[in-house]
């Protein structure tokens, strides 16, 4: 219970300080690779420039492999149809606590679809450590 507290507050810290736009957001992590692994995560949204945005995310696996999960990415909004859909592609870092400790790398796609109070978000994603695995995410932007 202590490593979550302290990754959560970790993430807000990372985010608390900026006068930019921010989104914080919930949502479920599905990982094939890990014995059909699945998470919750809070993470956030930080817009940084009218391009690009910073993704600070904590998840927390219910599995015997992994604890949790700590990423930052850095989404460039390539393409924007109206103002409700975004399609950006990222690249992070990831932390992931477990039986292993291990640092990588990932690369993704994020869709955002805006609605009145917020906006829906999936992400799937490649992730390189000491594993590699597709790593699916779909959650809320508040």
């Amino acid at each position: 219970m202590k490593k979550l507290i302290t990754a959560l507050v970790l993430v807000t810290g990372l985010i608390g300080s900026t006068q930019a736009q921010v989104a914080i957001g919930v949502g479920a992590q599905y990982t094939p690779g890990f014995d059909g692994t699945f998470g919750l995560q809070a993470n956030a949204l930080v817009g940084i420039s009218e391009k690009l945005d910073i993704s600070p995310s904590f998840t927390y696996f219910f599995s015997n492999d992994a604890d949790y999960a700590i990423d930052a990415d850095l989404h460039y909004n390539l393409l924007v149809i109206g103002d409700a859909v975004t399609f950006s592609p990222f690249a992070g870092i990831s932390y992931l606590a477990g039986t292993d400790n291990n640092i990588g790398f990932n690369l993704g796609l994020s869709l955002q679809v805006k609605t009145e109070s917020g906006a829906i978000y999936f992400e799937p994603k490649y992730m390189v450590d000491n594993f590699e695995d597709f790593v699916f995410t779909a959650g809320y932007f508040f």
